[in-house]
Parts: structure tokens; sequence; C-alpha cells
């Protein structure tokens, strides 16, 4: 379950030190995520522009010793528009897959309404949000890219759940670290509002524009997604 969360996370980590203006078209980076010392996947990022519209992917892929027996794939995209110095999505989805289950997550945005959740399989459960309140949300990918327009906060949608972005600052003075908190946490589909997710810490790059390593604690466990 953890492994689910993290990547929906790693979504919005890769956009975090990026501005379009600061880049050329077409960006990639790799990256190796590791838990108490194992690795147990791998990771792509890529970035793409075309004037005022921004396109963002993530793949990953389990990798390493625990491989054949702890297997997952994830695929990660969000593209959108920037008006007014304003990233505004248009469509996000993620694809996971196990080797027990497949699931597709597709988000359709419609100016700053949220339009259509398009879910496969379909979700049995009622929502317990009402849609039609769902004004000014942002994917995860283009909520950090708000964040980086001198926004602290920004409200999310990711499909399975709706929080507030926070940009909390550097940690202990150091320029080159920031730390992200997730707050109004609320499920969609279910009347709990547990969440193990404690903080997510992003250590620049000096050399790109990517980050050089992200640090997650989720619970009481800590993984790594290092820059290879």
């Amino acid at each position: 379950m953890f492994m689910k969360l993290l990547f929906k996370l790693l979504v919005f980590s890769g956009v975090l030190f990026f501005s379009l203006s600061s880049y050329a078209e077409n960006q990639i980076s790799n990256y190796n995520i590791s838990s108490k010392g194992i690795k147990i996947g791998v990771l792509v990022w890529k970035i793409k522009t075309n004037n005022n519209f921004y396109e963002i992917s993530i793949n990953l892929k389990s990798k390493g010793l625990l491989s054949p027996v702890f297997n997952f794939e994830g695929r990660y995209f969000a593209k959108g528009v920037v008006k007014n110095e304003k990233y505004s999505p248009i469509q996000y989805t993620h694809f996971w897959e196990t080797k027990n289950k497949v699931k597709k997550m597709e988000i359709f945005f419609d100016e700053n309404k949220l339009d259509d959740i398009v879910q496969k399989p379909n979700e049995v459960e009622h929502s317990r949000i009402d849609f039609k309140k769902i004004l000014n949300y942002s994917d995860p990918l283009s909520s950090f890219l708000n964040l980086l327009s001198n926004k602290k906060k920004s409200k999310t949608i990711d499909g399975r759940r709706v929080y507030t972005m926070q940009e909390s600052g550097s940690i202990a003075d150091s320029s080159d670290r920031i730390t992200i908190t997730i707050e109004d946490y609320k499920n969609i589909w279910a009347d709990h509002k547990r969440n193990d997710l404690k903080k997510i810490i992003f250590v620049k790059d000096s050399d790109g524009i990517f980050p050089k390593s992200i640090i997650i604690y989720f619970k009481d466990n800590k993984f790594k997604i290092v820059k290879k």
C-alpha cells in the first residue's frame, strides 16, 4: 500500500525545482529508489514544453533483489496550459500494476473546475466529497508548479484523496533542502482520514533542474530516491 502512495507522491516531486522559463523543450533524469539501504526500483522523469503548454511524465519499475516477489510498475502523466503565470491542468493520468492488480485513473479539468474522474476498475464506494464543490484544485504535478509561482499553498486532487500542499521552507537554514507538508487530507472513497505521510524533503542539485534526491518519511520508514 505504501509503494502505491509513494509513487503518487513522486508525481509531484519531480517538478519542485523546475520553471518553464529555465529549461529546454525536453529533459530527462534517472533515479534509484531504496528503502533501508536496499534498492527496490528505478524511476525516469521526462519534462516537455511547447510555448504555453507543459507535459510531465514519470515511469517507474521494481528492480533489485526484492523485485521477483515485490513487483510493480507505474506510469504517471500530466499536461496543461500556462495562463497568467498559473499552471492550469487539463488532464492527469496514472497507471499502476502489480502481480495481483492493474489500476488506471484519469482526471479531467475544465478551467477551475473538476470535469470528470474515470477509474478502471470502477469504484464501488460512493464519494464522500461533492465534486461540484471541487473548485481551483490541481493534480499533484500542477500543484507544485503553482507553488513555484510564489503560492505557498495549492489545493490538490489525485483521484483517491484531496489535500493541501504546503511549502514549509528550508530545513535547519539549509538552502538546498525544502520540506513539503500535506494538510487538510481527506479520502474521497472512504470515511477514514488516516494519512501516514510525515514529510517529504527535496535536495536541490546545482547541476540541473531535477532534485538531487528526495527523502520520504512514511510511518516509521524512510525512502530515498537518488539521482543516478
